[in-house]
């Protein structure tokens, strides 16, 4: 997979004895289940690994071929490492974005449950004989 492949290979020989391919069956058939479902979640799993997590993964394979074995520390050091440096790639990438401007406040009414209060407005009415 994570050479590639061309048009007349297939992108990955589920079918194949031994190797990475009866692990991958052995995997998908302890899941139970959809097989077929299973096996393409797990081959889309592992492009998106490969695709992102690519130098994590030459790490660990660089260290496995040294030592033949890996503890579990070793493999959260480098994925921790690798994930500090993806990070740092997509802060340096991105440009700062401006602060937010907040909106100028609107004059306050009345609270709520209050009485608004009218000027004081006295009316008087002429009535017709005054004795």
């Amino acid at each position: 997979m994570a050479a590639g492949a061309t048009a007349t290979d297939p992108l990955f020989n589920w079918f194949e004895e031994g190797g990475d391919a009866e692990d991958a069956r052995h995997f998908i058939a302890s899941l139970g289940g959809d097989e077929l479902g299973n096996r393409r979640l797990a081959t889309l799993k592992a492009y998106g690994l490969l695709r992102t997590r690519y130098a994590a993964l030459e790490e660990l394979a660089e260290k496995l071929e040294k030592d033949t074995t890996l503890l579990g520390e070793d493999v959260a050091r480098i994925c921790l490492a690798d994930a500090a440096r993806r990070s740092a790639r997509s802060i340096a990438a991105t440009m700062p974005r401006p602060k937010p401007t907040k909106p100028p406040r609107r004059p306050r009414g009345p609270a709520k449950g209050s009485v608004e209060r009218q000027p004081f407005k006295l009316t008087v009415e002429k009535t017709g004989d005054a004795r």
